[in-house]
């Protein structure tokens, strides 16, 4: 064994430390849709969503609550009790946001109504601590505003632990902001009388509102005026100020800010989405950077930002996919719209989407690590941020004088390991202790141990032994990178061990390779029952056969189904195993079932149900066998056993078919009776026609399994009785119509 050592140090660390808020990772909205978007870049769909919703959806940060302003569910189901909704409206473009109050241990869900309506802005709380699988609805429907507008914008507080929740009202021109700490709520909202007031047209209470990333700007659509207002925002008052409108987006719906707050995305709902450079903080400018992102005929609903990756998804109402903007930041075409980016696996969009916290990044801390001996140098990323004081304190506990109150403080470590240093951020009249790790590394030690003599093996392999610090790379001296190397012949070999702080080298001599006792058993088989088959050691006694019930013996009897195995050691302890694996057959029985009747035009799929090669009467050997005409059908089976056969007659009749339409249903939501569809039987070719009194077509679909919601481009209609025709042909191919009228209530 021969030894080589390098040494070297790396220079300096530069070390940040960051602060999350809460942001969910699973998304519920739309039709039964659920998306998964902590597992990949691309969000993975699950099933299990109990939540049909046309537009607003929350869910809570933890991703175990959804809502769509009227319900409530959780891992145990609906929470609401019987007949008791939530204050809140599905309708609403924002019917609902969730907060979690850490240190309240409650959860409190925000909900608005729709169209400005009486039901107004309202607070609900929960337990934290689900009970029998279910959070607890402690107290609903407490009253924060008679009436508002369809939006909730939550933004992050100052102090990166408290967020405000800001709402718009009706016939006012006024925003609320209501600051919501991490042990209370103060219900005295800070009010901004700014921008338009929101009155007339019900539009006018629709469409999103956003806070930025950053939190210090808000965007807020009014659907009916085709107007988005931009406003700076105070994220330590909770005032809005600096109004800029954005004018001419008919039915302008979503909105969303890119990760670094400087491009505005707007959608319409009648399928355009618009681009808008808002890093200048003036009105032409912005309105000037107008771009066209899409221009499609489909209904687009919400715009949300992916809470890991810097990618806004747009919702299409009635779709299998979310569209995505995968790069939101870059102005223009470079943005990289994709139409059909995440499949719904057969769940649908509708308007809206779960919102998103902002998340500030003001603070971070990470390390590169460093080498024993070198100086590491802290700092903030982001000091443009106001702060008061910073106290750092660097983890050695050797000494008392590791600490510091300098911005970028320097550090020596005086051994190797982990020390876990914090920093504490006095600001925004609070203070942020926030921590890390840091590892000081030394150079590697590699040991490949004294030369040595090996025996024969497919898997023999050197393995280097490591002490010291973790190298970064091992190299062999034929340019394998690996912690081992395969033996494949006598001879020198040697390896070199590397990281950041320095090189080391060790050397083995292989002298000689001892043959194996090599052999194989007989190839796997199958026996019959009561077969047995006797296995024999291909080696005298001078070498020791065991077997896989650990017996020393020269045969093994095997009368039943195994995995048998053999090792053989020799003189030099060098060894040999092979196995075999022994399954056991029975004479086939193969069984088509009972004669049967089927319906003309229908078919009938038949297995012979018993493992071997199957030969119908038909010449197939396929291992179903499809019928659909009269006869008699028989399929023979052969295994290694032998040979058997079985038979059925299949018998086609004319059937009758079966038609019931209901006379009323009551799409309001309460999953009773929410949709108007037919019931049909023995028919073949479908078509389900719905008219209004005016003759107006509002419905149509091919699918049986498919029925009315009472809804026309996207809008429940009025109360009232409508026209059906239901067109379809028998299985003889012969065509008929039926109509007649369906009465929707609410």
């Amino acid at each position: 064994m021969t030894k080589h050592r390098a040494v070297f140090f790396s220079l300096i660390i530069i070390s940040f430390l960051e602060v999350n808020s809460q942001v969910p990772l699973k998304w519920y909205f739309g039709q039964y849709a659920a998306l998964d978007l902590s597992m990949s870049l691309t969000p993975l769909p699950f099933s299990g969503s109990q939540m049909n919703t046309p537009a607003g959806c929350a869910v809570s940060p933890d991703g175990k609550l959804y809502t769509n302003g009227e319900y409530v569910w959780g891992a145990g189901g609906l929470l609401n009790p019987p007949g008791s909704s939530l204050n809140g409206n599905m309708l609403s473009t924002q019917s609902a946001v969730i907060v979690d109050m850490y240190y309240a241990d409650s959860i409190l869900i925000f909900t608005t109504d729709a169209q400005g309506g009486n039901k107004g802005f309202n607070m609900h709380i929960l337990s934290s601590k689900p009970v029998a699988g279910l959070n607890k609805i402690l107290q609903q429907d407490i009253k924060l505003l008679n009436r508002s507008a369809e939006k909730i914008a939550v933004a992050q507080h100052c102090n990166k632990s408290s967020y405000w929740v800001i709402t718009h009202g009706w016939n006012n021109d006024k925003f609320y902001a209501y600051h919501v700490g991490r042990k209370k709520i103060d219900t005295v909202p800070v009010v901004s009388q700014i921008g338009s007031i929101y009155t007339g047209n019900a539009l006018n209470a629709s469409g999103y509102m956003k806070a930025s990333f950053q939190s210090d700007k808000i965007a807020s659509v009014i659907t009916g005026m085709g107007r988005v207002e931009l406003f700076k925002f105070d994220y330590l008052s909770g005032n809005l100020s600096d109004p800029i409108y954005i004018e001419n987006i008919p039915n302008a719906y979503g909105v969303e800010f890119d990760i670094h707050g400087n491009v505005l995305y707007v959608s319409s709902l009648s399928g355009k989405v618009y681009q808008f450079d808002v890093s200048n903080w003036n009105q032409s400018i912005i309105n000037a950077s107008k771009y066209t992102v899409v221009n499609d005929v489909a209904l687009t609903g919400a715009l949300q930002r992916n809470p890991v990756l810097d990618i806004i998804y747009l919702s299409k109402d009635n779709s299998n996919f979310l569209a995505a903007i995968n790069l939101p930041y870059i102005l223009g075409s470079g943005c990289n719209f994709v139409p059909n980016a995440v499949y719904l696996n057969g769940a649908k969009c509708e308007a809206g989407l779960p919102p998103v916290f902002p998340e500030h990044r003001v603070f971070k801390i990470g390390d590169l690590g460093c080498c024993l001996g070198d100086t590491t140098q802290f700092s903030l990323l982001n000091i443009a941020n106001q702060f008061d004081s910073l106290f750092w304190d660097f983890g050695d506990t050797t000494t008392l004088n590791d600490t510091s109150t300098a911005l970028t403080p320097n550090y020596v470590y005086p051994q190797r390991g982990n020390y876990e240093y914090q920093v504490i951020v006095y600001h925004c009249n609070s203070a942020d202790t926030l921590r890390n790790v840091v590892f000081v590394e030394t150079p590697p030690i590699v040991e490949l141990g004294a030369d040595t003599s090996v025996c024969e093996s497919l898997g023999a392999q050197i393995i280097a032994d490591l002490d010291g610090g973790a190298p970064d790379y091992c190299q062999w001296h034929d340019g394998i990178y690996s912690m081992s190397h395969p033996i494949i012949d006598t001879g020198l070999y040697w390896i070199k061990a590397e990281n950041k702080c320095g090189i080391d080298y060790d050397s083995v001599i292989i002298k000689d390779i001892f043959p194996a006792p090599k052999f194989s058993l007989p190839n796997d088989t199958t026996l019959c029952a009561g077969d047995s088959l006797l296995l024999i050691s291909p080696f005298d006694t001078t070498f020791t056969s065991i077997w896989n019930d650990s017996s020393y013996s020269s045969d093994l009897m095997i009368k039943e189904p195994s995995i048998s195995f053999l090792t053989v050691v020799d003189s030099n302890n060098c060894s040999w195993k092979d196995d075999i694996i022994v399954e056991y057959d029975s004479f086939p029985n193969p069984n088509l079932g009972s004669d049967t009747i089927i319906c003309i035009g229908k078919s009938i799929i038949f297995n012979g149900q018993y493992p071997g090669h199957q030969i119908w009467n038909n010449g197939s050997t396929s291992d179903n066998l499809t019928v659909n005409e009269s006869g008699v059908y028989v399929v023979s089976v052969t295994n290694a056993c032998g040979t058997n056969a079985d038979s059925v007659t299949v018998t086609f009749e004319p059937c009758e078919q079966i038609i019931w339409v209901p006379n009323a249903f009551t799409p309001n939501g309460d999953l009773l009776n929410d949709v108007f569809k037919p019931y049909l039987e023995n028919v073949n070719s479908y078509q389900l026609l719905i008219y209004n009194r005016f003759g107006q077509l509002l419905f149509t679909s091919n699918d049986i399994g498919k029925g009315w919601d009472g809804k026309f481009e996207g809008a429940l209609v009025p109360v009232g009785v409508y026209v059906w025709k239901i067109t379809f042909k028998d299985y003889l191919n012969v065509k008929y119509e039926k109509y007649g009228f369906v009465t929707l209530i609410l």
